[in-house]
C-alpha cells in the first residue's frame, strides 16, 4: 500500500466523508465529489546517517460542492470544511494516524492551508484544503 493509499483510507474513516466518493488525482464535475490530489514537495525532510529519513507527503483534498448566492448554503459548506479540519486535528492529537506499509511510520497529519474556494461555477464550486503527512522511513537495505 502506498503512502497516498494509506492517507486516503484514513480520511475515509472520517464520519463526514462516510459514503462519499474519494478519487485520487481526479475531480469530476458533479457535486458532491472529492479527490486527493498530490502536491509537489521535496519528499525528504531530513536524512539520517543510518540511511533512515523523515519524509512528507503533501496533498490537496479537493471537492466539488453545491454553490449558490444563498447564505445558508455557503455557511453549510464552510461548516463542513471547518468540521473536517477539526477532525483531522483531533485525530492527530489522539495519535490516530494512517497505518503505513512496513518500514514507514506516520508521525503527524497537519493542515497546511485551511479550506478555500479555488473555482466557482453557476451551481458548483471547487474547494480545497492542503494536508501534509509526516512519516519516518527506515533505511532501505540493498
Amino acid at each position: 500500500m502506498t503512502v497516498l493509499e494509506a492517507l486516503k483510507g484514513w480520511l475515509l474513516t472520517c464520519p463526514l466523508l462516510d459514503g462519499q466518493r474519494l478519487n485520487t488525482n481526479y475531480l469530476g464535475p458533479e457535486s458532491p465529489e472529492f479527490s486527493l490530489v498530490e502536491a509537489p514537495v521535496n519528499p525528504v525532510v531530513r536524512q539520517y546517517l543510518d540511511g533512515s529519513s523523515t519524509r512528507q507527503k503533501a496533498v490537496a483534498l479537493t471537492a466539488v460542492q453545491d454553490y449558490s448566492p444563498d447564505q445558508l448554503q455557503q455557511l453549510a459548506a464552510s461548516g463542513f470544511w471547518a468540521e473536517l479540519g477539526g477532525w483531522i486535528e483531533e485525530q492527530n492529537d489522539l495519535d490516530n494516524l494512517p497505518q503505513l506499509e512496513e518500514g514507514k511510520t506516520a508521525c503527524s497529519v497537519e493542515i497546511t492551508a485551511s479550506h478555500y474556494i479555488f473555482q466557482t461555477g453557476p451551481q458548483t464550486a471547487r474547494y480545497q484544503m492542503q494536508i501534509r503527512l509526516i512519516y519516518d522511513q527506515d533505511r532501505k537495505d540493498d
